[in-house]
């Protein structure tokens, strides 16, 4: 019988500590996915013209959203693939639990979201820069937001790049439930929102309202961080009832 006391934490965090250096790759493709995005984002986001005689003027919006939309795609797909067998295998190469398993991953998808956020947002700048060199035309790139928007933006990105990762670890866990569900989960979204379409709810509007037109910061972080963790919850619940090992 061994007399070492396994402490919880400790083994959350060399979990953590592996999974930041086994999965570097992911950070890898992560770029990769958000230089594809800057590509796509050199068109503009919108553009507006202005004429009259000889003269036209055209102004085109540059920023990072689309680089953003990328990010949280890539994020989704990570989230999915951290509860398939050949990583949730190498959990088992610490004593843990399903428990220590999940909080691990939490954290490392709450670190490539950080990571993937400031990314994105710095991308906004380098894009005004290509777009410098690249083109015949004159680039603004004075912003009038304060520091503190500024910070708030980040947080922002932050969280809602982290509740697109949690929704696709919320898939992947009901998916390895069982199977079933990767017929069903699309199914009942399809359905939910051709059964709303009927009735002229516009259901992808009013969902991207409920997060992304929040006007009070607080309630947002509230919103994201309450849903993440319902998601976070039931996928335990799903992955818990796995098999040690199949």
């Amino acid at each position: 019988m061994s007399l070492t006391t396994v402490n919880f934490f400790e083994v959350v965090k060399k979990q953590y500590v592996f999974k930041m250096k086994s999965y570097r790759s992911l950070f890898t493709s992560l770029i990769i996915t958000q230089l594809i995005g800057i590509l796509f984002s050199m068109g503009g986001g919108g553009s507006m013209g202005i004429g009259g005689g000889d003269f036209y003027v055209n102004i085109s919006f540059l920023s990072a959203d689309i680089v953003i939309a990328f990010t949280m795609l890539a994020v989704f797909t990570y989230g999915i693939q951290l509860t398939t067998k050949a990583y949730r295998y190498d959990d088992f190469t610490f004593v843990t639990n399903r428990m220590s398993a999940c909080i691990a991953n939490i954290f490392f998808l709450l670190s490539m979201s950080v990571f993937g956020a400031i990314t994105a947002i710095l991308s906004g700048n380098l894009i005004k820069v290509i777009a410098y060199f690249m083109e015949d035309s004159v680039v603004d790139i004075r912003s009038s937001i304060t520091i503190m928007q500024y910070v708030f933006g980040v947080v922002s990105t932050i969280l809602l790049i982290f509740l697109f990762s949690t929704f696709g670890y919320f898939i992947g866990a009901m998916v390895q439930r069982h199977k079933l569900f990767m017929f069903v989960i699309p199914t009942v979204i399809i359905g939910v929102i051709v059964f709303f379409s009927k009735w002229e709810i516009q259901l992808v509007v009013e969902f991207g309202k409920f997060f992304f037109q929040e006007t009070l910061f607080s309630l947002f972080v509230l919103k994201v961080g309450v849903t993440s963790l319902l998601l976070f919850a039931v996928s335990f619940w799903a992955m818990n009832r796995l098999e040690v090992r199949e």
